[in-house]
Order: C-alpha cells, then sequence, then structure tokens
C-alpha cells in the first residue's frame, strides 16, 4: 500500500518535479528532497494580519478602525516584500521604476 501524502505535500514535491524537468543544469538529490518533504508539517501559529499594521489603523486610537488606512498599511507591506511599491517620505506610494519603467528598473538591477 503506498503512502499517502498531504496535497501540499504532494505539491511540493510536483513542483519540484517541474523545476527538475525544465532545465538542464539542475539535479535533484531524491534521498534529501522526500527527507526535508517528510519534516514538512502545517504550523499551529497563524499570525494576526493586525500585526502587520499600525495602531491608527487597528483601531486602537479615539479615531477607531480605518479599513482604508488598513487596507493602504497592507497593500504597502506585500509591495514592499516584492519590492515594487515603496513609501516616500512625504507617505505617499511609489512604484518603483527607472524613467518611468518599473521593467527599465528591474533591467537596471540585473
Amino acid at each position: 500500500m503506498s503512502k499517502a501524502y498531504s496535497p501540499t505535500h504532494q505539491s511540493f514535491l510536483q513542483n519540484c518535479e517541474d523545476i527538475l524537468a525544465a532545465q538542464s543544469d539542475v539535479s535533484i538529490n531524491e534521498a534529501k528532497l522526500e527527507e526535508f518533504a517528510q519534516s514538512m508539517k502545517a504550523s499551529g501559529f497563524v499570525p494576526d494580519w493586525k500585526d502587520y499594521i499600525s495602531a491608527s489603523a487597528n483601531g486602537d486610537t479615539d479615531a477607531g478602525y480605518d479599513f482604508t488606512r488598513a487596507f493602504y498599511e497592507m497593500a504597502m507591506v506585500i509591495a514592499n516584500q516584492g519590492g515594487f511599491i515603496y513609501e516616500d517620505d512625504g507617505g505617499a506610494a511609489q512604484k518603483w521604476n527607472l524613467d518611468g519603467s518599473g521593467a527599465k528598473a528591474m533591467v537596471a538591477k540585473m
């Protein structure tokens, strides 16, 4: 009888196989990969999204909960992780670019 794997486990292994199939200069140590995949398990900890936004957006001030600010701050957190949007000195969102082009900025960075 074959062992049943979780969907996440199966997806991880399939992604590795897809990467290997698409590359001519990549090899995967199957034994180490399986050992690593066996160590994967769901986390019991799920961070509260409120940990990522300001007290004022959370409603921790007299002004109450500010949905617009909360969504803006979460978008900025996500965009900052991707590196393509950042907050300027005045607090306004700016798109990472070179001469108005994000693609040019990426090429220049590379």
